[in-house]
């Protein structure tokens, strides 16, 4: 109904035009237009009065009747005549050149992106978390600002989610699988991942949003996050890569072997899915502690070897000795660098694991007096024990006496060959330990070392010894008579 009424008054108008062209500088009436819209015209005596633009009294048609659109230009001033020329030599003065200054950083806030992490890998299906902010001057990230996040075309992934974007009112919106605008937050927040550990936990700082991706294949992905309201150009924009890796990896499990035998360590790494072997990829094995042991051929405690056709990477280990003990062993898987992209070398994963050499044991204590006098009896104990894990066959203690010293008694009774006391101890159990008392006398003085030494038809020895300073009486007393009376 609007627009038909707007159509009629159109049409009146243009026919009172037509009328007023014909007929000079005459006046006409005609029914006033009804302006409420509730009917075309307004009842008698209202009426419109129309005059010809070209009496005095008609100048308000001048915005209906449509002006000339060329109109004549004004005579042009006369040239000025040219300025005579200068003599050679003569310098010309030219007039100073503007100086651009700065200008001032007014219209926005100053301050600086940034963005964590800036750089990293991550599995293929994972899900990743990126966190920024606008630092301002004064140290402190900036709240309620806008961040835009944009995917690269020639990137790998999508968006997931991003921070506030749920709630009465959201603050964030996510507008395509590629691009997205948050505003930093104007509280903290901690993000779970619904997981019962909270080792996974990110805290989303005052200032601060954030952004999740997720990537179902291997390939690069680029984010440019843009802090629209920072002054500097150069600093309100920052750009994150994250490498998507289709790999898993299986490490070598603790594992008990025998001490003279060398022992390979296998790291296994497939595709995610697929099991397909992951070929070239770098296995770095480093022993970091426990027995001594080495990696074969060359003897090092550290050793990078490369994934086969069948993914795996294989290092040999050897131990340094015919000794039990645990050897732990750190494990770093790295993915080389990408001959065709800009990917670098970088260690993807880490583990550790532990070789327990097993063996049977010996070892060898003793303890006594540190000091004594000539002609006392002296008391010393000898412990004998197997550290192994195996029975250690045959055990035989015996002891060098000093010279001047005399074996007096012991208990476990010993057996004498010649001046050198023996004990014939047997088969050692695993982690137990034999005590042996010895009681000798001293019959000459000075600083005695008292040696023990101790061996198995295994062909394992041990010695141990004690140091004691032995002197002599400082007032004796000889009787001297007949021998008969």
């Amino acid at each position: 109904m609007n627009g038909l009424h707007w159509r009629l008054k159109l049409s009146i108008w243009i026919l009172a035009g037509s009328i007023l062209a014909a007929s000079g500088c005459q006046q006409f009436r005609l029914p006033a237009i009804d302006p409420s819209g509730q009917r075309i015209f307004l009842p008698a005596p209202a009426s419109t009065r129309l005059v010809h633009p070209s009496d005095s009294q008609c100048r308000g048609l001048g915005n209906i009747i449509p002006k000339p659109a060329w109109q004549s230009p004004p005579t042009p001033p006369p040239c000025a005549e040219a300025p005579p020329e200068s003599p050679p030599g003569t310098k010309i003065p030219v007039a100073p050149k503007e100086t651009i200054r700065p200008r001032a950083l007014t219209d926005g806030i100053p301050g600086k992106i940034l963005v964590t992490p800036t750089r990293m890998f991550a599995t293929v299906g994972s899900e990743v978390v990126l966190i920024a902010g606008l630092c301002g001057e004064d140290g402190y990230f900036v709240t309620r600002q806008p961040i835009e996040w944009m995917l690269s075309q020639d990137s790998v992934g999508q968006i997931v989610d991003v921070s506030d974007r749920n709630g009465i009112w959201p603050s964030s919106k996510k507008v395509t699988g590629d691009y997205t605008v948050t505003r930093t937050a104007y509280h903290s927040k901690v993000l779970t991942r619904g997981t019962p550990s909270v080792t996974d936990d990110i805290v989303q700082q005052k200032g601060q949003a954030w952004i999740s991706l997720t990537s179902a294949s291997e390939g690069t992905s680029y984010v440019t996050v843009v802090a629209s309201k920072g002054a500097s150009w150069p600093q309100r924009r920052h750009t994150s890569t994250i490498y998507w890796i289709n790999a898993q990896w299986a490490l070598p499990n603790p594992t008990t072997v025998a001490a003279n035998r060398p022992h390979a360590l296998t790291t296994t790494i497939t595709r995610t899915g697929t099991d397909a072997a992951v070929v070239g990829w770098i296995v770095r094995y480093e022993i970091t502690g426990g027995t001594s042991a080495t990696f074969a051929p060359g003897g090092s405690n550290v050793i990078e070897v490369r994934t086969d056709e069948n993914g795996q990477a294989i290092a040999q280990r050897q131990p340094a000795g015919n000794q039990p003990g645990t050897t732990q062993v750190r494990i770093q898987i790295i993915r080389p660098a990408d001959a065709h992209g800009d990917a670098p070398k970088t260690q993807v994963g880490e583990g550790f694991t532990s070789v327990t050499w097993s063996a049977p044991g010996l070892a060898l204590r003793a303890a006594g007096p540190s000091t004594g006098a000539v002609d006392s009896t002296l008391v010393y104990r000898v412990e004998v024990s197997n550290p192994g894990d195996l029975l250690t066959h045959g055990v035989v203690l015996s002891d060098v006496l000093p010279p001047g010293w005399k074996f007096v008694s012991s208990n476990p009774a010993a057996q004498i060959f010649g001046d050198r006391p023996q004990w014939q101890l047997g088969d050692l159990a695993p982690q137990t330990t034999r005590a042996i008392e010895v009681n000798v006398r001293p019959q000459a003085g000075g600083n005695i070392r008292y040696r023990f030494h101790v061996k198995s038809a295994d062909g394992l020895q041990a010695e141990a010894y004690v140091d004691t300073q032995v002197s002599r009486p400082a007032l004796t007393l000889n009787v001297t008579g007949p021998q008969t009376a």
